[in-house]
């Protein structure tokens, strides 16, 4: 992984930010694609030969039935890549007591869980030593400015993460990766996505109520 002159860290989110109600979901989960720049074309040959002999024209999270089989059937060659790693954090908000979920500061919520996933995988990577380019990539989901800004603001003041050369958002629409992380969630939920295919984020036992595993090492 760190042999590459550039790496890529695609981030989709499953579920939502906001307060456990009715109308919210149960967990929030983040997915991460770390990827070396030159491995990027295998996903987009995955994706678009997927796309191409099913004839398949829409985007890969409105997968259904058989062909959502087949399509994680074709990805175990991606899954045994080790410069292609997948992690997977998950909060359970019932068992959250971390700050600004319960005061619907639903941005600052995302925007700290978002650090506690990226400090992990910064640690476990060994991204600091790393002396190419690192750029984060999301699934667009916020265009106001200030909200750029303050992301940006947010993670580059962080002395545990690395300077990310770029922090962009982009419809998945337009780019494969993004695409594959859209239904990675689902892939671990109907399992077709097994546990050893992907690192599971552990957070600080002081942010959960509820912790079986230890803290980050």
């Amino acid at each position: 992984m760190l042999d590459s002159s550039t790496i890529f860290l695609f981030i989709d989110e499953s579920g939502d930010p906001g307060y456990k109600t009715n109308n919210s979901s149960d967990n929030f989960n983040l997915n991460f694609l770390l990827i070396a720049e030159d491995e990027v074309n295998e996903i987009e040959k995955l994706v678009c030969g997927f796309k191409l002999f099913n004839n398949y024209k829409k985007e890969l999270k409105a997968i259904r039935g058989a062909n959502f089989k087949n399509f994680f059937s074709c990805m175990d060659f991606l899954l045994n890549n080790e410069k292609i790693l997948f992690f997977n954090l998950n909060i359970e908000k019932e068992n959250y007591r971390g700050p600004y979920l319960e005061s619907r500061e639903y941005n600052d919520f995302r925007n700290f869980i978002l650090r506690q996933g990226l400090e992990y995988i910064v640690k476990y990577s060994k991204l600091k030593d790393f002396s190419g380019s690192i750029e984060i990539i999301f699934d667009k989901y916020n265009d106001s400015k200030d909200y750029k800004d303050g992301l940006e603001k947010y993670l580059l003041g962080n002395y545990n993460l690395p300077n990310f050369s770029k922090i962009i958002q982009i419809d998945s629409r337009y780019c494969p990766c993004l695409q594959v992380l859209d239904i990675f969630q689902k892939g671990i939920k109907k399992g077709f996505i097994k546990t050893e295919h992907y690192k599971s984020i552990i957070v600080k036992k002081s942010l959960m109520k509820k912790e079986k595993s230890p803290d980050i090492p």
